[in-house]
């Protein structure tokens, strides 16, 4: 964001990278790449679902030191990801003052929240489909199979291959035969 006003720029959302002074050194705190998402997405993992407990309530009451305590209980992991995201060893992150450790956190949490809003929607999402019956989630969906009854087997579960030989669903899971 820029400073002294609170407007994301269009140059930040093209390029969210930032640069702050800590530690006497000038870093750059960059949003998480592809490999580095890959890479961040099991440290993350306890984060984003402590993220997701907290936003079963009310969302939009989500209150700064609600945050604030859930990072402190999985601080290892959020240094971690810090770490990764300014390409700096993690035991360069813990010798930081509190001051200048405070800025990185904030600056990393705004450059990187994309990251975490995409894996909270999915967390979000999974509990929501584990919460809720499968079997009475697609009874109640319309018919949605472009194919024609007519072509249907008749029994549950079974499907049939691209000659039109039928196959049952355990068939199906495990792959080509």
């Amino acid at each position: 964001m820029s400073e002294g006003t609170q407007s994301i720029t269009d140059a930040e959302v093209l390029d969210p990278d930032r640069e702050i002074e800590v530690g006497g050194e000038k870093v750059k705190v960059r949003a998480f790449r592809a490999l580095e998402g890959l890479r961040a997405t099991p440290i993350a993992r306890p984060i984003v679902n402590s993220l997701r407990e907290l936003a079963e309530g009310d969302a939009e009451a989500i209150e700064a030191d609600a945050v604030m305590d859930l990072l402190a209980r999985h601080a290892e992991a959020f240094l971690e990801l810090v770490a990764l995201s300014i390409g700096k060893p993690v035991d360069w992150v813990r010798s930081l003052r509190d001051e200048e450790s405070f800025a990185l956190a904030m600056i990393f949490w705004e450059v990187n929240a994309g990251f975490f809003m995409r894996r909270l929607a999915v967390a979000v999402e999974m509990a929501r489909a584990s919460g809720s019956s499968t079997s009475s989630a697609t009874s109640s969906q319309p018919d949605m199979d472009p194919t024609p009854r007519s072509s249907r087997s008749d029994s549950p579960g079974a499907s049939s291959d691209v000659s039109g030989t039928p196959n049952s669903a355990a068939e199906n899971a495990g792959g080509p035969t």
